[in-house]
């Protein structure tokens, strides 16, 4: 880790607390934990060892050996055996430079801090929620301190447990406040009548969410009755289960897909590049896990990237999921879907961010429109092995040795 991801980390960090608000508890130790160790981590090497002579690095390592089992590179050192280098070596006193931040630091045991959040990170089963909670308040509390102390985060107001809300607020929007909201705000150009997002400073416009939906949908059904026109004729009426399986009803979804994915790949380009403007470095689950978070922000719903995987040569399948999808709340089976532009959608972000021709499947069965009590769209991620097998070939035939 170096401060230069600092952006990623700021992310990783909200990411965390929303986790931790979201009650996923689970979820909320393991990243919490993963952040903690990259924490000690970069305290150990850049902040303490790396700044050793070489005489004074060899007793270093001399005194680690009594630490049983311990891996011979630091990069693959666990939560664990950190605690007990930094036990060994005394090295946080690299950033608690202060009587308080030293006395703070000092007052949890990290080596019980990590038997902490490795007992966290497991299927807890039956287990009192209350201790949970307080557990994992204590597991995101030191990494809030180690994150402030090595300045990759700013705390804001909200960071700190008696932070207060604006007490200019009126009580309804401090009952909505309670409930997990929060104000946002765009760039106004009064004069120009602009809206610019604050995020990336691109235009926007604000649409009501039913605006936006009965605008897809009416494109939706003057596509199919154009085409079942042509075949049925204009005085023929069809109910809408009479359009499944209709060629009219796979076009019109295709049409709407089309538009979410010319959509997602002008978002994904433009998120690709603002990281690396900022000089984020980032790895292709930190991408992913950055939109989502960004576009949780604009209205969609709340995208979870947790159940996506990369393997070997970047290859990525999973899912992602989309709890309280704009297209899908209020609506029932009885209504149209349009899952087709978010399906779109998803995958034109994730083309450009991965850079791999990818397949986007969203079945009723995964639908939050046709499940009763559920409210969590999920779409399957995998590779489109026909158009990677033919990008591969083309590769394959071109000359190496060409003069370029």
């Amino acid at each position: 880790m170096n401060l230069e991801s600092s952006v990623a980390l700021q992310a990783n960090f909200k990411q965390i607390r929303a986790l931790y608000s979201g009650e996923a508890y689970q979820p909320a130790a393991r990243e919490a934990g993963s952040l903690l160790k990259e924490l000690l981590a970069y305290i150990f090497k850049s902040k303490y060892f790396d700044n050793l002579n070489s005489t004074e690095q060899r007793d270093v390592l001399d005194a680690l050996k009594n630490i049983p089992d311990l891996p011979n590179s630091f990069k693959d050192y666990n939560l664990k055996q950190f605690s007990q280098v930094f036990g060994k070596t005394n090295c946080q006193s690299e950033v608690t430079t202060t009587e308080l931040s030293r006395l703070l630091v000092g007052s949890f045991d990290l080596e019980s801090m990590a038997d902490l959040v490795a007992y966290c990170q497991k299927s807890l089963g039956d287990i009192n929620p209350k201790l949970l909670r307080i557990a994992i308040q204590q597991i995101i509390q030191l990494t809030t301190i180690f994150s402030y102390l090595t300045d990759t985060i700013s705390l804001t107001e909200r960071d700190y447990l008696d932070g207060e809300s604006d007490q200019s607020s009126d009580t309804s929007f401090e009952n909505l406040e309670r409930s997990g909201f929060k104000q946002t705000f765009f760039l106004y150009n009064e004069e120009r009548g602009l809206l610019l997002n604050r995020a990336d400073r691109t235009r926007n416009i604000a649409f009501k969410v039913e605006t936006f939906y009965n605008l897809l949908t009416t494109i939706y059904k003057a596509i199919i009755k154009q085409l079942s026109d042509s075949v049925h004729g204009e005085d023929a009426e069809l109910t809408d289960e009479a359009y499944n399986g209709m060629p009219s009803l796979k076009t019109a979804r295709n049409v709407i897909m089309f538009a979410g994915l010319d959509s997602g790949k002008r978002f994904g380009r433009a998120l690709f590049t603002q990281l690396q403007m900022e000089g984020v470095r980032m790895d292709m689950k930190a991408r992913i896990n950055k939109w989502c978070e960004f576009d949780s922000d604009v209205g969609f719903g709340r995208f979870n990237a947790d159940q996506i995987h990369i393997g070997d040569d970047n290859q990525i399948e999973g899912s992602i999921a989309l709890k309280e999808n704009f297209l899908t709340v209020g609506r029932n089976f009885k209504s149209h879907n349009i899952c087709c532009f978010m399906k779109g959608y998803i995958r034109g972000v994730l083309q450009e961010l991965v850079g791999m021709p990818l397949d986007v499947s969203h079945r009723r069965r995964h639908c939050s429109q046709y499940n009763i009590d559920e409210d969590t769209c999920v779409f399957h991620i995998s590779i489109d092995e026909d158009e990677y097998a033919e990008t591969k070939e083309k590769l394959s035939k071109m000359d190496p040795d060409e003069e370029l």
